[in-house]
């Protein structure tokens, strides 16, 4: 892990406006695989995270720097959350963000009584694979290009990540 920015990171949640998650995304396109921007339309993308995602958010000065979006299930539906963005800015990368905005997210799901959490992967990108790996994320599902990994919220301390 790298020295950390010299101001400080802020976690925050639901706070960035859909201009700040759009301008992020667009920073962040390409560390996806294949790219985000070439998959999704990332203004709708963008709107679609603002309205229905709980987004769990990194901060340094005025710039949105990490982001984990997570849609919880309604009343009555299945307890499964899920993880439909982790991004981080390139130069903020390996300070540990997405692990932190991660935990939050598992801590915010668990509190909502929500019992696993899952999300999809390409299977050509390791860095995110062993990433969720590393925090308990299992592989549940595998399709041609990507896996389905959850973690289950009842069987582990989600303080803990």
């Amino acid at each position: 892990m790298q020295d950390s920015p010299v101001a400080p990171i802020i976690v925050r949640c639901n706070t960035s406006t859909e201009t700040a998650i759009y301008t992020h995304l667009l920073e962040c396109s390409d560390q996806f695989i294949p790219p985000l921007g070439d998959r999704v339309d990332l203004g709708r993308y963008a709107n679609k995270l603002y309205r229905l995602a709980f987004r769990h958010e990194a901060w340094h000065k005025k710039s949105l720097v990490g982001l984990v979006a997570v849609y919880l299930p309604e009343e009555g539906q299945v307890p499964t959350a899920f993880v439909s963005n982790v991004s981080i800015l390139s130069s903020y990368r390996r300070y540990g963000i997405a692990k932190q905005l991660l935990a939050d997210a598992h801590i915010n799901a668990a509190t909502a009584s929500v019992q696993k959490i899952c999300l999809q992967v390409s299977c050509e990108n390791t860095a995110a694979i062993n990433l969720y790996q590393s925090i308990g994320y299992r592989q549940s599902e595998r399709s041609d290009d990507q896996f389905t990994l959850c973690l289950d919220l009842g069987s582990k301390d989600v303080t803990r990540t």
